[in-house]
């Protein structure tokens, strides 16, 4: 599946790319609204830090089927 960008749909391989496309593309920084879209989940976060965390442990299983 890929980790999903909530502003443009593009699938990611992993949490690391689609952090630094939120800053080179669309501009995003620490305090703005990052919005989780992997299956259901909704949650949102306002640091890098907390969302990429987020990804990395609740969505793990994402990123090790685009290593396999």
């Amino acid at each position: 599946m890929g980790f999903i960008c909530f502003k443009c749909n593009h699938s990611f391989g992993n949490v690391s790319s689609l952090l630094a496309h939120f800053r080179r593309d669309h501009s995003l920084v620490d305090g703005c609204n990052l919005k989780c879209r992997q299956g259901s989940c909704a949650i949102e976060y306002s640091k890098f830090n907390s969302f990429g965390v987020h990804l990395r442990t609740k969505h793990y299983q994402d990123e090790l089927e685009n290593s396999a």
